[in-house]
């Protein structure tokens, strides 16, 4: 992918998420406004905040570490995350 193609992901996704109400789609869009490398940094992110290193995450490492993603999930949506992807 190119640097346009890029440019054009990351502006896509952040119009898209001034609008979506579902809580893993906003999850999605916020690494794909971070451009290609997105998901990765997404990965590195939770495993940083796996805070008692069991290579799973709880529901309060989850919103701690979507938060610190720049990814701000109420409770409620983190709680739907959690639910639809644990």
């Amino acid at each position: 992918m190119d640097a346009v193609d890029d440019k054009s992901l990351k502006q896509k996704a952040k119009a898209a998420l001034k609008t979506t109400k579902d809580p893993v789609e906003k999850l999605r869009l916020s690494c794909m406004a971070r451009g290609i490398n997105g998901i990765n940094g997404f990965g590195r992110t939770f495993r940083l905040f796996d805070d008692d290193g069991n290579r799973q995450l709880n529901l309060q490492e989850l919103i701690n570490g979507a938060r610190d993603y720049g990814c701000d999930l109420k409770q409620g949506e983190a709680q739907e995350v959690f639910n639809r992807v644990d």
